[in-house]
């Protein structure tokens, strides 16, 4: 398990640069591969990424962070929405997520 900053190198493509990889900075993130991790980042598709939603980063975490880990295919995908008190849990399911629960205090 690693915690934000850890660099994430996912084999999609940048839709700014043109590149094969994206690089993104999950708040939490589990990796079960220990072949993919090289020091304070893995290269790869990880098991499991939590997001942390905060008034800075709530629009990147929801749209462009959601895309690209489920273009990945990365099996669990959590969101915290700590204000809402709620986290809604995504499993990839044929290339795509389906919110199988959503945890609520």
């Amino acid at each position: 398990m690693f915690i934000a900053p850890t660099d994430v190198i996912l084999p999609v493509a940048n839709r700014k640069r043109e590149t094969v990889t994206t690089v993104v900075q999950p708040d939490i993130v589990v990796v079960c591969d220990p072949y993919i991790i090289e020091d304070i980042m893995y290269f790869g598709v990880s098991d499991w990424v939590v997001e942390i939603l905060s008034p800075h980063t709530s629009k990147k975490d929801l749209q462009l962070k959601y895309d690209l880990n489920e273009e990945a295919g990365i099996g669990k995908y959590w969101i915290v929405m700590h204000e809402q008190q709620l986290i809604e849990v995504f499993v990839l399911m044929n290339s795509e997520y389906n919110r199988v629960t959503t945890f609520v205090k």
